[in-house]
């Protein structure tokens, strides 16, 4: 239902308001958005190249400094994955660094960490109450 599809990683969590970032992707005309947050650090991650809220380039592992990166949660307008056959593909090699139309970048300033690394994993466990906390206070609120 619907002409677009949320694709969220399974190796993080971003604390995205997906409100806000569908607002964004209506606005922008792209075909697919990524969420993405700005790290001091981004030689565990790579980065994203960015011009005018739109994805230029994607630099890998390894480069050092501050950059924004990609935070694994995708809105994607269901048209702009025809054409792929396989049942199992890497979603940002096959489809983000090869697609020919513009991709918004939706950028957030909220609460991410990549759980696909156990330290971090254990992390965000022990951060878990303090996120349920929040979000329910969020929510009580008028």
């Amino acid at each position: 239902k619907g002409d677009y599809a949320v694709v969220i990683n399974g190796d993080t969590f971003y604390d995205v308001d997906l409100s806000e970032m569908k607002k964004t992707h209506a606005e922008s005309g792209t075909a697919i958005t990524i969420a993405a947050k700005m790290l001091m650090n981004v030689e565990r991650s790579g980065f994203l190249e960015t011009k005018g809220g739109l994805l230029t380039g994607f630099c890998e592992k390894g480069a050092s400094g501050a950059g924004l990166i990609n935070g694994g949660i995708y809105l994607i307008n269901k048209n702009a994955l025809d054409g792929i056959s396989e049942e199992k593909f890497s979603f940002e090699k096959q489809v983000l660094e090869k697609l020919l139309m513009p991709i918004g970048v939706f950028e957030s300033d909220t609460y991410f960490i990549d759980i696909g690394i156990p330290e971090e994993f254990e992390r965000a466990n022990a951060e878990k109450d303090l996120l349920i906390f929040k979000n329910r206070a969020a929510n009580d609120q008028p």
